[in-house]
């Protein structure tokens, strides 16, 4: 999996964030029915796009870990599995944060956690100011790095609302019941057979900052069940990460 503490990439905005979304989601129901390697010509027969197109966003699926290398194509992660298997239990309103733990350890969440943490909410302006200035990104990439925000907001990190944006301290559905299997007239993700049962949802690691009056109070919360299976690399970024973040907001101070 490529670095996604420290290496500002940004979706592609040629393809809208629900067709990205269904992009993940034929990743998926293609692992299910038993394919091993999955190439841009596979996803098309899925879904209704072109394989040219399909391949525009493969590098932002790759380097935030939502697909990995299999031969010549690719293969989606567990948790994007995961967030399928929940969509197919009609669990519409969690399922978004089983990608939560990848999104958690990108870039661009690494540098706007610390504002969110500091501040009830931030302007969704500011929060587009403060990526696209860690990106480099000038204004013709305006609506690839605004898609940041709705992947933010997708997995249940943030939410949007009268142009404001807040952090979310405990996303949800955190600690509903596995719902019953549902039936749907017209879904909206491949037709696959369901698994017998659905794994419990991913909790995400919540880090915050406190401001005393002799330093600063950081406080990170974890799930070690969460961890299983974690690789040392994998590890190590999160905590890169964390470093990181912390590092930010001892400039912001610095600034203030």
């Amino acid at each position: 999996m490529a670095n996604t503490v420290s290496d500002p990439y940004l979706p592609t905005d040629r393809v809208r964030f629900e067709k990205q979304t269904q992009l993940l989601l034929s990743y998926a129901a293609l692992a299910e029915t038993g394919y091993e390697s999955i190439a841009n010509t596979d996803l098309a027969k899925v879904i209704d796009i072109h394989p040219n197109t399909a391949s525009l966003a493969n590098s932002f699926f790759y380097k935030i870990g939502f697909i990995v290398k299999a031969g010549n194509g690719y293969m989606p992660s567990d948790e994007v599995i995961q967030y399928k298997r929940a969509l197919d239990y009609g669990n519409r309103d969690a399922a978004g944060t089983y990608l939560a733990p990848l999104v958690a350890i990108a870039w661009f969440w690494r540098h706007l956690q610390p504002f969110l943490s500091l501040r009830p909410s931030i302007a969704q302006e500011e929060a587009i100011e403060v990526l696209a200035q860690a990106a480099s990104a000038g204004k013709d990439d305006r609506n690839r790095v605004v898609m940041l925000l709705d992947y933010l907001e997708h997995v249940g990190l943030i939410t949007r609302e009268n142009n404001q944006i807040q952090m979310v301290k405990s996303p949800k559905g955190r600690n509903e019941p596995t719902p019953a299997p549902v039936e749907q007239e017209q879904p909206v993700t491949p037709v696959v057979e369901a698994p017998r049962s659905m794994p419990a949802p991913l909790k995400s690691s919540v880090m915050s900052f406190q401001q005393q009056a002799r330093g600063m109070k950081v406080s990170v919360e974890i799930d070690l069940d969460e961890w299983k299976g974690w690789n040392e690399t994998r590890i190590e970024k999160f905590f890169a990460g964390i470093a990181q973040s912390i590092a930010q907001v001892m400039d912001v101070n610095d600034t203030t």
